[in-house]
């Protein structure tokens, strides 16, 4: 999928490098809601096979038009065919990040899982604190529709969750 600044495409081995350098970075993990921990090319091999592997998930690199840079992933998991919802995930890493490249690869990515996979809702967890990410959400369309409290655990504290939805 083509759009002004990048493409989403299917990740290929070029990209292991950067993808084991977006798994290995902590804090970028922390803000993602994952469990940081030491990333070695066969296990971000193994995370690529099982995602990629999954009826119910769907997984693109998030590359630099020019260039073919990947500077992050968008990825949909738990899909729910018969309900036609899915939940979100997207990572940017953080010299990619205030670019449009993550507003451009979300908009390209409920388009093709609109169409192509006929989804009319994807949903997702932010952590509450991220006021930036929570506005970003929301100036695409997605609205605010419940709270976890000292749901998330990490580094020894329990975070607040809240959860977003958009119809597409």
């Amino acid at each position: 999928m083509n759009g002004c600044k990048i493409i989403l495409r299917l990740p290929q081995e070029k990209d292991k490098g950067s993808l084991i350098s977006m798994r290995n970075n902590t804090e970028l993990q922390h803000k993602v809601m994952a469990r940081p921990r030491t990333n070695t090319s066969a296990m971000v091999t193994e995370w690529l096979e099982r995602r990629l592997g999954d009826a119910c998930s769907l997984f693109f690199i998030i590359a630099e038009k020019s260039g073919d840079l990947p500077c992050g992933y968008i990825q949909l998991v738990n899909i729910d065919f018969m309900d036609g919802t899915g939940e979100l995930g997207i990572l940017l890493d953080d010299d990619f990040q205030g670019r449009g490249y993550g507003s451009e690869a979300l908009r390209l990515f409920e388009e093709y899982v609109q169409k192509e996979l006929s989804l009319r809702k994807v949903i997702l967890k932010v952590l509450a604190h991220r006021n930036n990410v929570i506005a970003f959400y929301e100036r695409s369309g997605y609205s605010r529709v419940g709270f976890y409290t000292r749901h998330h655990r990490q580094q020894g504290k329990y975070l607040d969750v809240m959860m977003m939805e958009k119809h597409l």
